[in-house]
């Protein structure tokens, strides 16, 4: 299966030979372009020296690029996405505020580098400032405190590093954000299942369901998991599904659209 990125350089390069195969197919042949010596034909002579550019050089053609941007979701997406893999119906008051808390105080906090806004209400394409959120109004905002913003947010180290933070707190302040997680892929014991290449494939399509995973990402995976248990041989079971969480939690391509 090819990834999207994949596809995405299959179908550039595909167009790229359609383009170059209709081009050729537009150009005149040898024998229909019109010959030197013709009546009225007057040949161009090459380029002198100080034709051109100043300096004498000759015109030299530049070449066009074009920059492709991995398009991302806005909070809403990551929020609605976040939430449904480490919280369930069942989750108590004190796991909902804080897992709440802690997104309002990495990615609410930073919503310049996400995009979005977080009032459902709000047809104006508009942001709310942090210092709002001082207040815990989470989400009732006076229109003194919002800011444009556009609806996408492009992926940069500022928010790549701000999602691992959050993903780091949320790992840490709670074994019911991991457990949760872990059930809904079917690890009911991790404190007995080993990390298996089968549940890291199951995790990803947790944060990303209906996509395959490439063999990069389990194969990654494992490897800091085997890094890990070579530095330190005691490390249980559920400690290597914490970093698997962390890391699939952190991992920004599942935020793509």
């Amino acid at each position: 299966m090819i990834s999207r990125a994949g596809m995405t350089r299959y179908s550039l390069y595909s167009m790229a030979v359609v383009a170059t195969l209709s081009l050729s197919g537009c150009l005149p042949s040898e024998s229909t372009m019109p010959k030197a010596g013709l009546v009225g034909a007057t040949p161009t002579p090459p380029p002198k020296h100080g034709d051109g550019e100043p300096g004498g050089q000759p015109v030299v053609s530049k070449a066009q690029t074009t920059n492709i941007t991995m398009v991302l979701g806005d909070r809403d997406f990551l929020r609605s996405t976040l939430e449904y893999v480490f919280l369930s119906e069942t989750s108590s008051t004190a796991v909902q505020t804080g897992f709440k808390t802690i997104f309002n105080n990495t990615i609410t906090a930073n919503s310049q580098a996400f995009g979005g806004n977080m009032n459902l209400y709000s047809t104006l394409g508009l942001k709310e400032l942090p210092s709002a959120f001082k207040s815990g109004m989470n989400g009732r905002m006076n229109i003194e405190d919002w800011q444009e913003l556009g609806i996408h947010a492009a992926s940069t180290p500022g928010r790549v590093s701000v999602l691992k933070d959050f993903c780091r707190q949320l790992m840490n302040v709670n074994d019911s954000y991991l457990n949760e997680a872990l059930l809904k892929i079917g690890v009911t014991a991790p404190t007995t299942t080993p990390v298996s290449s089968a549940g890291i494939e199951s995790l990803y399509e947790l944060f990303r369901p209906g996509t395959d995973v490439g063999p990069e990402v389990i194969t990654s995976t494992n490897a800091v998991i085997s890094a890990m248990k070579t530095n330190t041989p005691t490390l249980s079971n559920l400690e290597q599904w914490r970093a698997v969480v962390y890391l699939t939690c952190a991992n920004p391509h599942w935020q793509s659209l």
